[in-house]
């Protein structure tokens, strides 16, 4: 953090000042971009798009706990895969209650409920 009193050399100081004209649909786009990235405002979305910089993918809570799930039932398949493996029988249905719950998850992300 910098110290208080403390100013940026000129040439690192954001002074000028960029106008640009948007129809109505452009801008509300542009804003449903920014809602998505959490703690970004409009005018950093928009110096980094004009700019070339990267802009960070948004992760929501609900993406967070798909991975989560997705990846419990990852390990679950494992462990049933390397029961069988090792010659232990196994029931049908909690394999088949794993495959259920992975194709429930992997709709979920790709259709978004």
């Amino acid at each position: 953090m910098p110290r208080k009193g403390y100013r940026k050399p000129a040439a690192e100081s954001r002074r000028d000042v960029l106008r640009v004209y948007l129809t109505p649909a452009e801008r509300a786009h542009i804003e449903a971009c920014v809602e998505r990235l959490e703690g970004m405002t409009l005018t950093d979305y928009a110096r980094r798009r004009i700019l070339s910089y990267p802009v960070p993918n948004p992760q929501s809570a609900d993406h967070a706990a798909l991975i989560r799930a997705l990846h419990k039932l990852g390990t679950n398949l494992n462990q049933l895969a390397r029961s069988v493996n090792a010659g232990h029988t196994i029931e049908p249905t909690g394999f088949q209650a794993t495959i259920d719950a992975l194709h429930a998850l992997l709709k979920q992300a790709t259709i978004g409920r």
